[in-house]
């Protein structure tokens, strides 16, 4: 699906994230990259794992128990990882103040979109699911989600570069 890339997150303009696809993919990519950065992650916390299959061209991401909250009805991710992300001016799912909570809400938009005929007459492809916490002291809700997704692949500078395929139509732009 098409979106208008000045309206993803000013952090990803770069990117010039094309589909809304990319743009999923993209967010847990980064998500993961401050996963990983002690700096940026110092309890350590493991929310996402991602596994790339080149000769499959597919991503398989899964999001593991991250403790959010409902604030007035909708989903609120606090900020989990000590780095800067400037939050989005655009509409949703583009309006998110923290990177986490850019890339679960990217990832539930995706899954909306997935499951209108509109936009999608193949499979869905991506889970997600509420439960309650039974940890004491974090928010009240955990969200998890697993999908495996396609992949374009592409040599570009010696190096195999990969972005979300696209498999739903239509465009947000």
């Amino acid at each position: 699906m098409q979106i208008n890339p000045t309206s993803v997150y000013p952090d990803w303009q770069s990117q010039n994230l094309t589909s809304l696809e990319a743009a999923t993919i993209f967010a847990a990519r980064d998500v993961l990259a401050m996963q990983s950065d002690i700096t940026k992650n110092p309890q350590n916390l493991d929310y996402i794992d991602i596994t790339q299959d080149e000769d499959a061209e597919t991503i398989t991401i899964a999001w593991k128990d991250i403790p959010v909250s409902l604030v007035d009805g909708a989903i609120s991710i606090p900020d989990y990882f000590t780095d800067t992300f400037t939050a989005g001016t655009s509409s949703y799912p583009f309006n998110q103040v923290t990177r986490l909570g850019a890339a679960i809400h990217l990832w539930i938009f995706q899954k909306s979109i997935e499951v209108n005929s509109t936009y999608n007459d193949g499979e869905v492809l991506l889970d997600y699911s509420l439960d309650g916490s039974t940890t004491i002291g974090l928010p009240p809700l955990v969200f998890s989600g697993t999908a495996t997704l396609p992949l374009v692949l592409s040599v570009q500078n010696g190096g195999t570069l990969s972005v979300g395929g696209e498999y739903l139509s239509g465009s947000l732009s």
